[in-house]
Protein backbone atom coordinates (compact mmCIF):
# COMPACT_ATOMS: atom_id res chain seq x y z
CA UNK A 1 0.00 0.00 0.00
CA UNK A 2 1.70 3.19 -1.19
CA UNK A 3 1.38 6.03 1.32
CA UNK A 4 0.90 8.72 -1.35
CA UNK A 5 -2.17 6.98 -2.83
CA UNK A 6 -3.81 5.77 0.38
CA UNK A 7 -7.00 7.09 1.92
CA UNK A 8 -8.60 6.35 5.30
CA UNK A 9 -12.19 6.88 6.41
CA UNK A 10 -13.05 7.13 10.12
CA UNK A 11 -16.62 8.36 9.73
CA UNK A 12 -18.34 4.98 9.76
CA UNK A 13 -16.44 1.70 10.15
CA UNK A 14 -12.75 2.25 9.43
CA UNK A 15 -11.94 1.63 5.79
CA UNK A 16 -8.70 2.00 3.88
CA UNK A 17 -8.07 2.20 0.18
CA UNK A 18 -5.09 2.46 -2.12
CA UNK A 19 -5.53 4.04 -5.55
CA UNK A 20 -9.27 3.64 -5.09
CA UNK A 21 -9.12 -0.05 -4.22
CA UNK A 22 -10.23 -1.25 -0.75
CA UNK A 23 -7.53 -2.61 1.55
CA UNK A 24 -8.22 -4.96 4.45
CA UNK A 25 -7.37 -3.52 7.88
CA UNK A 26 -7.62 -6.65 10.00
CA UNK A 27 -9.85 -7.43 12.95
CA UNK A 28 -11.51 -5.26 15.58
CA UNK A 29 -8.39 -4.56 17.62
CA UNK A 30 -6.22 -3.88 14.56
CA UNK A 31 -8.80 -1.32 13.39
CA UNK A 32 -8.81 0.30 16.82
CA UNK A 33 -4.99 0.52 16.81
CA UNK A 34 -4.98 1.98 13.30
CA UNK A 35 -7.74 4.47 14.12
CA UNK A 36 -5.78 5.65 17.15
CA UNK A 37 -2.65 6.21 15.08
CA UNK A 38 -4.58 8.02 12.34
CA UNK A 39 -6.08 10.39 14.92
CA UNK A 40 -2.59 11.45 16.02
CA UNK A 41 -0.87 12.43 12.77
CA UNK A 42 2.69 13.66 12.66
CA UNK A 43 3.78 12.35 16.03
CA UNK A 44 4.50 8.97 17.60
CA UNK A 45 1.90 7.42 19.89
CA UNK A 46 3.43 5.58 22.83
CA UNK A 47 2.15 2.23 24.06
CA UNK A 48 0.51 3.61 27.20
CA UNK A 49 -1.48 6.15 25.22
CA UNK A 50 -2.48 3.58 22.64
CA UNK A 51 -3.66 1.17 25.33
CA UNK A 52 -5.90 3.90 26.77
CA UNK A 53 -7.57 4.33 23.38
CA UNK A 54 -7.82 0.67 22.38
CA UNK A 55 -8.80 -1.29 25.51
CA UNK A 56 -11.07 -0.50 28.45
CA UNK A 57 -9.21 -0.79 31.73
CA UNK A 58 -10.95 -4.04 32.63
CA UNK A 59 -9.89 -5.65 29.32
CA UNK A 60 -6.36 -4.31 29.06
CA UNK A 61 -3.80 -7.05 28.33
CA UNK A 62 -1.22 -7.93 30.97
CA UNK A 63 1.56 -6.91 28.57
CA UNK A 64 0.21 -4.03 26.42
CA UNK A 65 3.59 -3.51 24.76
CA UNK A 66 3.68 -7.05 23.36
CA UNK A 67 0.02 -6.88 22.38
CA UNK A 68 0.53 -3.61 20.48
CA UNK A 69 3.59 -5.03 18.72
CA UNK A 70 1.52 -8.00 17.56
CA UNK A 71 -1.27 -5.81 16.19
CA UNK A 72 1.21 -3.47 14.49
CA UNK A 73 2.81 -6.48 12.81
CA UNK A 74 -0.60 -7.58 11.52
CA UNK A 75 -1.40 -4.10 10.26
CA UNK A 76 1.87 -4.02 8.33
CA UNK A 77 0.93 -7.29 6.66
CA UNK A 78 -2.30 -5.70 5.43
CA UNK A 79 -1.12 -2.17 4.68
CA UNK A 80 2.55 -2.70 3.87
CA UNK A 81 5.68 -2.57 6.00
CA UNK A 82 6.12 1.18 5.52
CA UNK A 83 2.55 2.13 6.48
CA UNK A 84 3.35 2.16 10.20
CA UNK A 85 6.73 3.38 11.41
CA UNK A 86 8.44 2.80 14.74
CA UNK A 87 9.65 5.99 16.42
CA UNK A 88 11.41 5.61 19.74
CA UNK A 89 8.93 3.97 22.08
CA UNK A 90 5.96 4.73 19.88
CA UNK A 91 4.43 4.26 16.43
CA UNK A 92 3.02 6.53 13.75
CA UNK A 93 1.44 6.13 10.35
CA UNK A 94 3.29 7.51 7.33
CA UNK A 95 0.30 8.91 5.45
CA UNK A 96 -0.39 12.63 5.11
CA UNK A 97 -2.97 14.30 7.36
CA UNK A 98 -5.22 15.11 4.38
CA UNK A 99 -5.50 11.41 3.57
CA UNK A 100 -7.77 10.91 6.60
CA UNK A 101 -11.39 12.06 6.36
CA UNK A 102 -11.55 13.29 9.96
CA UNK A 103 -8.68 15.72 9.40
CA UNK A 104 -10.11 16.91 6.07
CA UNK A 105 -13.43 17.55 7.83
CA UNK A 106 -11.90 19.45 10.74
CA UNK A 107 -9.68 21.55 8.46
CA UNK A 108 -12.67 22.52 6.30
CA UNK A 109 -14.74 23.47 9.37
CA UNK A 110 -11.87 25.58 10.74
CA UNK A 111 -11.50 27.24 7.36
CA UNK A 112 -15.26 27.94 7.20
CA UNK A 113 -15.26 29.51 10.67
CA UNK A 114 -12.41 31.83 9.71
CA UNK A 115 -14.13 32.78 6.46
CA UNK A 116 -17.34 33.50 8.37
CA UNK A 117 -15.48 35.79 10.77
CA UNK A 118 -13.97 37.67 7.83
CA UNK A 119 -17.41 38.12 6.27
CA UNK A 120 -16.67 35.74 3.38
CA UNK A 121 -20.09 34.12 3.49
CA UNK A 122 -20.03 32.45 0.07
CA UNK A 123 -16.65 30.91 0.78
CA UNK A 124 -17.79 29.75 4.24
CA UNK A 125 -20.85 28.09 2.69
CA UNK A 126 -18.59 26.27 0.24
CA UNK A 127 -16.26 25.09 3.02
CA UNK A 128 -19.08 23.88 5.27
CA UNK A 129 -20.67 22.08 2.33
CA UNK A 130 -17.40 20.29 1.61
CA UNK A 131 -16.89 19.42 5.29
CA UNK A 132 -20.32 17.80 5.50
CA UNK A 133 -19.73 15.90 2.28
CA UNK A 134 -16.54 14.50 3.80
CA UNK A 135 -18.25 13.55 7.07
CA UNK A 136 -21.30 11.96 5.45
CA UNK A 137 -23.80 10.41 7.83
CA UNK A 138 -21.73 7.61 9.34
CA UNK A 139 -21.07 7.35 13.06
CA UNK A 140 -17.58 8.72 13.75
CA UNK A 141 -14.99 6.33 15.16
CA UNK A 142 -17.22 3.29 15.77
CA UNK A 143 -14.05 1.22 16.26
CA UNK A 144 -13.09 3.23 19.36
CA UNK A 145 -16.27 3.13 21.41
CA UNK A 146 -14.88 0.80 24.11
CA UNK A 147 -12.77 3.44 25.87
CA UNK A 148 -13.41 6.87 27.42
CA UNK A 149 -10.76 8.42 25.14
CA UNK A 150 -12.42 7.03 22.04
CA UNK A 151 -15.93 7.98 23.12
CA UNK A 152 -14.77 11.49 23.98
CA UNK A 153 -13.28 12.03 20.52
CA UNK A 154 -16.35 10.48 18.94
CA UNK A 155 -18.58 12.97 20.79
CA UNK A 156 -16.38 15.88 19.65
CA UNK A 157 -16.71 14.89 16.01
CA UNK A 158 -20.45 14.28 16.25
CA UNK A 159 -20.92 17.72 17.82
CA UNK A 160 -18.72 19.38 15.20
CA UNK A 161 -20.82 17.85 12.43
CA UNK A 162 -24.07 19.06 14.04
CA UNK A 163 -22.61 22.54 14.38
CA UNK A 164 -21.50 22.53 10.75
CA UNK A 165 -25.02 21.57 9.64
CA UNK A 166 -26.46 24.46 11.62
CA UNK A 167 -23.91 26.98 10.42
CA UNK A 168 -24.42 26.02 6.78
CA UNK A 169 -28.20 26.42 7.08
CA UNK A 170 -27.82 29.77 8.85
CA UNK A 171 -25.33 31.18 6.34
CA UNK A 172 -27.57 30.12 3.46
CA UNK A 173 -30.38 31.98 5.23
CA UNK A 174 -28.22 35.10 5.56
CA UNK A 175 -27.53 34.95 1.84
CA UNK A 176 -31.28 34.94 1.20
CA UNK A 177 -31.43 31.25 0.35
CA UNK A 178 -33.25 29.66 3.31
CA UNK A 179 -34.23 26.05 2.70
CA UNK A 180 -37.29 25.52 4.89
CA UNK A 181 -37.46 21.81 4.14
CA UNK A 182 -33.85 21.27 5.16
CA UNK A 183 -34.26 23.40 8.28
CA UNK A 184 -37.27 21.34 9.31
CA UNK A 185 -35.34 18.12 8.71
CA UNK A 186 -32.44 19.35 10.83
CA UNK A 187 -34.73 20.41 13.68
CA UNK A 188 -36.62 17.12 13.74
CA UNK A 189 -33.37 15.18 13.57
CA UNK A 190 -32.04 16.88 16.75
CA UNK A 191 -35.13 18.15 18.59
CA UNK A 192 -33.26 19.25 21.73
CA UNK A 193 -31.02 21.73 19.89
CA UNK A 194 -33.11 24.87 20.27
CA UNK A 195 -31.19 26.98 17.78
CA UNK A 196 -32.48 24.72 15.00
CA UNK A 197 -36.08 25.45 15.98
CA UNK A 198 -35.44 29.18 16.23
CA UNK A 199 -33.92 29.36 12.75
CA UNK A 200 -36.73 27.23 11.30
CA UNK A 201 -39.34 29.50 12.88
CA UNK A 202 -37.62 32.55 11.40
CA UNK A 203 -37.62 30.90 7.97
CA UNK A 204 -41.32 30.03 8.18
CA UNK A 205 -42.20 33.58 9.21
CA UNK A 206 -40.09 34.93 6.37
CA UNK A 207 -42.23 32.83 4.03
CA UNK A 208 -45.43 34.19 5.67
CA UNK A 209 -46.18 30.77 7.20
CA UNK A 210 -46.91 32.05 10.69
CA UNK A 211 -49.39 29.32 11.61
CA UNK A 212 -46.78 26.64 10.94
CA UNK A 213 -44.18 28.68 12.82
CA UNK A 214 -46.41 28.83 15.88
CA UNK A 215 -47.07 25.11 15.63
CA UNK A 216 -43.33 24.41 15.70
CA UNK A 217 -42.91 26.74 18.69
CA UNK A 218 -45.33 24.54 20.59
CA UNK A 219 -43.85 21.31 19.25
CA UNK A 220 -40.32 22.28 20.26
CA UNK A 221 -41.45 23.17 23.77
CA UNK A 222 -43.25 19.84 24.14
CA UNK A 223 -40.18 17.92 22.96
CA UNK A 224 -38.01 19.65 25.53
CA UNK A 225 -40.47 19.13 28.34
CA UNK A 226 -40.64 15.38 27.65
CA UNK A 227 -37.04 15.10 28.86
CA UNK A 228 -37.44 17.53 31.74
CA UNK A 229 -36.00 20.60 29.99
CA UNK A 230 -37.50 24.07 30.16
CA UNK A 231 -37.64 26.01 26.88
CA UNK A 232 -35.01 28.73 26.88
CA UNK A 233 -35.75 32.42 27.02
CA UNK A 234 -34.91 32.64 23.32
CA UNK A 235 -37.51 30.06 22.36
CA UNK A 236 -40.12 31.66 24.58
CA UNK A 237 -39.40 35.10 23.15
CA UNK A 238 -39.66 33.99 19.54
CA UNK A 239 -43.05 32.41 20.25
CA UNK A 240 -44.28 35.78 21.51
CA UNK A 241 -42.84 37.48 18.42
CA UNK A 242 -44.70 35.04 16.19
CA UNK A 243 -47.94 35.72 18.04
CA UNK A 244 -47.37 39.46 17.54
CA UNK A 245 -46.46 38.99 13.84
CA UNK A 246 -43.24 40.91 14.48
CA UNK A 247 -41.93 42.38 11.23
CA UNK A 248 -38.33 41.50 12.06
CA UNK A 249 -38.97 37.77 12.03
CA UNK A 250 -37.53 35.92 9.07
CA UNK A 251 -35.10 38.63 8.01
CA UNK A 252 -31.46 37.83 7.25
CA UNK A 253 -30.57 40.62 9.69
CA UNK A 254 -32.28 38.78 12.55
CA UNK A 255 -30.40 35.58 11.70
CA UNK A 256 -27.12 37.49 11.44
CA UNK A 257 -27.70 38.85 14.93
CA UNK A 258 -28.21 35.31 16.22
CA UNK A 259 -24.87 34.19 14.81
CA UNK A 260 -23.13 37.30 16.14
CA UNK A 261 -24.47 36.63 19.62
CA UNK A 262 -23.63 32.93 19.61
CA UNK A 263 -20.56 32.83 17.37
CA UNK A 264 -19.54 30.13 14.88
CA UNK A 265 -20.36 26.58 15.77
CA UNK A 266 -23.81 27.11 17.25
CA UNK A 267 -24.83 24.32 19.55
CA UNK A 268 -27.78 23.52 21.77
CA UNK A 269 -29.06 26.35 23.94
Amino acid sequence: MHADSSDFLLFGPLTASCAGRPVRCGGKTERAVLATLLLHPGRPVDVDTMAQWVWPLSRRPADPCHAIQTHIMRLRRHLGRDAVATDGHGYHTTNRRDQVDVHRFEFAVHQAENQHRRGQTDEAIESYTYALQVAGSGTPLPDLTRTPAGRGRQAELAEARLNAQEQLAILQFIQGRPNVGELERLALMEPFREMRWIVLIHALCGAARHVEALRFCHYAAVQLKTVGLTPSRGLQEIEQLVLNRDEGLGSPTAIRELTTASGPGLGPN
